[in-house]
């Protein structure tokens, strides 16, 4: 599945995506927001 990224997810909700792609889409938001916090406090290694 190639719905990534915080953008995508709302765009998800505002398109009426089912309830299991809005949760894979949270979960890749989440993952996201992880990997820049890493990146920005120095820390990221690529791997989330």
């Amino acid at each position: 599945m190639d719905r990534t990224g915080v953008s995508n997810y709302t765009v998800g909700h505002r398109i009426g995506w089912d309830a299991a792609d809005s949760e894979a889409g949270a979960a890749a938001a989440t993952s996201l927001e992880k990997a820049v916090e890493l990146t920005l406090a120095g820390e990221f290694d690529g791997i989330v």
